[in-house]
């Protein structure tokens, strides 16, 4: 790499006027351009008088980064990066967009660094290389990523992240955004167009799945809900008149269950008014006491049962019945209950 360097900036646990005092430690002008001598660059076409600009500029945002004007610092540290291709530069203007709140673009510029720092590796470039890994984990926690993977590729396909176009290379790669709602668009040719809104938090990743084939289906709507042929009532009211015994089946051995409980909790009371008129109070006593109250307990969930059912399956077999006559009738599908009548007119 033939990029000009600068002085670096890295995080200290003691904020940011431990940052600050630093940072004017490392300003000394010898490391302006450590390694390199005063001649155009092959690379950028950086002349000595552009070099010389550069410097101040670089001095200048620095000034403003010290007194706390990220906001102001920022655009001069970009066009030194630009102009120079400096290493350090750039991650001035990572830590610039961090202070501003700009999260999401901070952690690209760090990402940046450390992959053309990779790249093209020189020695002194390793400490600006671990400062912005550094900012890389602080920020991993704060930012969240989202995967757009597709069922189908289909032609003129776009899709959109938050209304902003999502490079083809991106697709089922991590995506970094900032915490909250987002929504994803995807269209194409002769496709419905298909849209996900997805919460994303700090530190998350969410992957979403894209499908025109589904959306489609989606789109279709319920099956049609004409009314049932002769033959479709028919096959209908059987179902219901097996539904209906079983049903009353159900029931009967409800009240089955009420008949022999309850007589089993009437003899217990019975057994225990005999043994102790004016009531009981030893232990042994006390568990038929318990055992008689969980026999009734069970005989009135038995006549609940019982009753409900044999009703329910009375009402089915007497309408599953009518289904295949002259007369009103009910029948039921995935969508819900239809009242229909049959007859000659």
């Amino acid at each position: 790499m033939t990029e000009r360097s600068f002085p670096t900036i890295s995080r200290h646990p003691g904020g940011f006027a431990l940052r600050v005092a630093l940072l004017a430690l490392a300003t000394a002008a010898s490391s302006w351009a450590q390694g390199h001598d005063d001649t155009t660059s092959a690379t950028s076409g950086t002349s000595v008088s552009e070099l010389g600009g550069a410097k101040a500029q670089f001095a200048a945002a620095q000034k403003l980064y010290r007194a706390g004007k990220f906001a102001d610092a920022l655009p001069l540290f970009r066009d030194v990066a630009e102009s120079t291709r400096s290493p350090n530069a750039r991650l001035y203007v990572g830590h610039c967009l961090e202070q501003i709140g700009k999260i999401v673009d901070a952690y690209k510029v760090f990402k940046l660094i450390v992959k053309e720092i990779s790249e093209h590796p020189e020695d002194k470039y390793g400490p600006t290389r671990e400062a912005a890994m550094s900012e890389l984990a602080v920020l991993s926690v704060r930012v969240g990523k989202v995967i757009i993977s597709l069922a189908d590729f289909p032609p003129d396909l776009t899709v959109t992240l938050d209304g902003v176009r999502v490079e083809e290379k991106e697709l089922g790669s991590s995506i970094v955004v900032s915490p909250g709602d987002h929504r994803i668009e995807a269209s194409a040719s002769g496709q419905s167009p298909v849209r996900r809104d997805v919460a994303v938090e700090g530190g998350e990743v969410k992957t979403v799945t894209l499908s025109f084939k589904t959306s489609d289906a989606e789109r279709a709507g319920p099956p049609s809900t004409a009314p049932p042929s002769r033959t479709e009532s028919s096959a209908q009211g059987s179902t219901m008149r097996t539904i209906g015994f079983v049903t009353g089946g159900v029931g009967a051995a409800g009240l089955g269950v009420f008949a022999i409980a309850g007589l089993m909790a009437k003899n217990t009371f019975d057994k225990l008014d005999t043994e102790c008129p004016s009531g009981c109070s030893d232990r042994a006593h006390l568990d038929d006491i318990d055992r008689g109250k969980s026999l009734q307990t069970t005989a009135n969930v038995g006549l609940a049962v019982g009753v409900l059912g044999v009703g329910a399956g009375a009402a089915l077999v007497i309408l599953g019945a009518s289904t295949d006559k002259e007369g009103p009738s009910v029948s039921f599908s995935k969508t819900g209950a239809t009242f229909s009548y049959n007859g000659r007119f």
